[in-house]
């Protein structure tokens, strides 16, 4: 076996491989020695130094925990009737025979007050994580409805854990929410009481936030290396392209978030090797 894919299964470079037989006194076969043998010809064997029995030379390889993911980055599907399923959840005028959570989380949020900003809170753990003005309740409610059945379609299942909701597909669960953005408004300058104590500020003009109406989905698990994974977080609302055009996109990417959970949570072990000392045939 040559030293290039011996060290492609030991997980270092042929150079690093070739460095430890140098620094160990392990004898390499010259330039043709393998094509030589493979052709049929004899071919000189160099002896192997006295090998010990108590001496191991031990390699640890580095496994790239993304290169599965991105590997398997087209193999990421959703069939045509789920996409129907999905299609026909979202374009509905309002929300029909929801699913528990959904009914549950509209219960709550349609019975609570909005916040500072005009948006809606999940209410601890009983609801799903959607924060959304009352305007756009409906509506994100039929998407994480959609969204909901379709993953138990495809055997997988959401639940509620604190104030966040999972999804649990293939093995992992992904943190996951829809939100509304929020739009700047300016608002006209305070008057100040000059005769007590004075409040600088940088701008005459403070600025609040008022619901946009336009919403997204999210992928909350941002501290596991998502980064380094190749996956998007965020699907918005833009002038192209509704949300509700982009739920069957967002699931795929929850898909890959699952893929690349699993690969972090279960990395490609290290590849330990005894000395080629005591081999029979020297690794080139």
């Amino acid at each position: 076996q040559s030293v290039s894919s011996l060290a492609k299964e030991m997980g270092i470079s042929d150079v690093g491989l070739a460095k430890i037989c140098k620094r160990h006194n392990i004898p390499r076969p010259g330039l043709g020695y393998w094509a030589k043998k493979q052709a049929g010809i004899k071919v000189q064997q160099k002896p192997l130094p006295k090998g010990n029995d108590e001496r191991f030379i031990e390699i640890i390889g580095h496994s790239s925990d993304n290169e599965d993911v991105n590997k398997k980055k087209t193999s990421f599907r959703i069939s045509k009737s789920l996409k129907r399923q999905l299609r026909s959840i979202v374009d509905a005028a309002t929300l029909t025979d929801p699913h528990p959570l959904v009914k549950q989380t509209a219960e709550i949020l349609q019975s609570h007050q909005p916040n500072k900003n005009g948006l809606l809170e999940p209410y601890r753990r009983h609801s799903l994580n959607i924060e959304v003005s009352p305007k756009s309740l409906d509506r994100a409610l039929r998407i994480m409805d959609a969204l909901i059945k379709t993953f138990e379609t495809m055997g997988g299942s959401v639940f509620l854990k604190g104030n966040s909701t999972f999804v649990s597909i293939n093995g992992a669960n992904v943190d996951i929410g829809i939100k509304e953005e929020l739009a700047r408004k300016r608002r006209d300058p305070k008057d100040h009481n000059l005769d007590g104590y004075y409040e600088f500020e940088f701008s005459r003009y403070a600025e609040r936030g008022i619901p946009s109406g336009r919403l997204y989905l999210t992928i909350e698990d941002a501290g596991f290396g998502y980064s380094n994974g190749n996956c998007r977080q965020h699907w918005r609302d833009s002038e192209s392209k509704h949300l509700e055009e982009r739920v069957g996109n967002f699931i795929i990417g929850i898909l890959k978030a699952a893929a690349h959970k699993r690969t972090q949570s279960h990395p490609a072990p290290s590849t330990a090797a005894s000395s080629p000392a005591n081999s029979q045939e020297s690794k080139d």
